[in-house]
């Protein structure tokens, strides 16, 4: 607990700030686009909104990047999770607060995105419709699911040189085929196989839910599937990150 309390204390002091500006500028500038100017060329009205949840999605996702570069980059160098793996506790518990590190930070930048799709959107994004309980349920979900990420992809990577090939490999077929852009259903009135074969993506599951939970079931996969194999997929990718990463360590 003391690690990862401290683990935060030096993140939000010395980084948030910086990281959560990064995120606003990028994803504001997107969804003033989503809502506003591609409506001019025929984008449905609506879009802003639902463009609005997947970003608040994505921004978690995302944020695996960086958290993935900084665990290499300690590999590659200094080494410093060494010392913490010779501290009297199972390295199972250090990986567990990583996880928790990671889903914690990539909570905080999210949720920064909430006020500012309402204030570029407005009345495009009518926060009445959120279903609070499912909102937060599903959120916590795909903030472990996201944070699991970071540590399969830690453990997949043999270097820093090598991330930026994981890295697409991996996070761009899974943001792309998410559900970041359009629904499950849209692809399955274009391609009902395709649809299929993309339910393998957990990705896919967090931002359904999502958008379910904030915008109303309508459309989207049924709530309570999306959260049970979000977190079917936390725990199994999860658990697998964590052997990986301590055979890689020589800490079996």
């Amino acid at each position: 607990m003391n690690l990862l309390k401290r683990d935060l204390f030096v993140y939000f002091k010395s980084i948030y700030l910086g990281d959560l500006l990064d995120n606003i500028i990028w994803a504001g500038t997107f969804m003033f686009i989503m809502a506003y100017v591609l409506p001019q060329i025929g984008l449905s009205a609506t879009y802003g909104a639902f463009f609005a949840v997947s970003t608040i999605v994505s921004v978690a996702f995302w944020d695996t990047w960086n958290t993935t570069t900084q665990f290499i980059a300690d590999l590659d160098g200094a080494r410093t999770i060494e010392y913490y793996l010779t501290l009297p506790l199972p390295a199972s518990l250090y990986f567990i607060k990583q996880i928790c590190y990671f889903a914690i930070r990539a909570g905080a930048l999210s949720l920064g995105i909430l006020p500012i799709a309402k204030l570029i959107l407005w009345n495009q994004f009518d926060l009445m419709h959120i279903a609070l309980f499912k909102t937060l349920v599903i959120y916590v979900c795909s903030l472990f699911f996201c944070a699991i990420m970071s540590l399969i992809m830690a453990s997949m990577v043999k270097n820093i040189n090598n991330l930026g090939h994981v890295g697409i490999r991996t996070l761009f077929p899974m943001f792309s085929l998410g559900g970041t852009q359009y629904s499950w259903f849209t692809m399955y009135a274009l391609s009902p196989w395709f649809a299929y074969i993309s339910l393998v993506n957990p990705l896919l599951y967090a931002t359904e839910g999502m958008h379910a939970a904030m915008l109303g079931q309508e459309g989207y996969l049924p709530f309570w599937l999306c959260v049970i194999m979000v977190s079917a997929f936390t725990l199994l990718i999860g658990w697998w990150s964590i052997m990986r990463m301590k055979r890689r360590l020589d800490c079996v």
